[in-house]
């Protein structure tokens, strides 16, 4: 199940969440992040990136995949604190 409640966790749990999701979006059609071929993760100055690329690194387990970090000035929305695109191929 796909967990969108995000206010008010920190980052951390952000990040957590947010490839939790990632990888539920890719079970579905039988794919893992082991099918991934790209991660751009999208954070906000002054946030705790550590703690967003060591998830992204937990999430992805040793698997290597093309990864992109962007700077963005605010959210989409105010209570997100980062944000992730991912591309998957079979």
């Amino acid at each position: 199940m796909i967990n969108t409640r995000i206010d008010p966790l920190g980052i951390a749990e952000q990040a957590r969440m947010v490839w939790s999701n990632v990888a539920t979006i890719l079970g579905a059609p039988g794919m893992g992040v082991s099918d991934l071929v790209s991660a751009t993760t999208y954070v906000i100055p002054g946030r705790d990136m550590t703690a967003v690329m060591a998830e992204r690194d937990r999430a992805l387990g040793g698997h290597l995949a093309a990864s992109t970090l962007v700077i963005v000035p605010e959210p989409a929305q105010p209570p997100w604190k980062m944000g992730i695109s991912v591309a998957a191929a079979t």
